[in-house]
């Protein structure tokens, strides 16, 4: 039944259940040890379709996602001043905020 479900799912749905999937699993390894490549090459090219999404639910999924995300691994690189951390951050933001708004600004 689960199966049946998923397949009913669109592609974005899908998706996006295998990233929070890999989050999860994500989440189970030490800080040290947390490899997120898979989620990286996963989320990398959905960031730039999503903003074109017709459907709302999908892009606030992926948006929640990707702040889940962020919380959990840092919403900007380890070792680089303060300055650059708020611009890798802001830039994120304004990612997701634009992933929700469907790319209208």
């Amino acid at each position: 039944r689960q199966q049946a479900v998923f397949d009913a799912l669109s592609e974005n749905r899908k998706l996006i259940h295998r990233l929070n999937e890999q989050l999860e699993l994500l989440k189970d390894q030490p800080e040290t040890l947390r490899d997120a490549a898979s989620i990286n090459n996963m989320l990398n090219p959905l960031k730039q379709a999503a903003p074109g999404w017709p459907d709302p639910g999908e892009r606030e999924a992926l948006a929640a996602f990707m702040e889940a995300y962020y919380d959990l691994i840092g919403w900007h690189q380890t070792g680089i001043n303060r300055k650059k951390k708020a611009k890798q951050e802001t830039k994120k933001r304004d990612l997701i905020e634009s992933i929700r708004s469907g790319g209208a600004d």
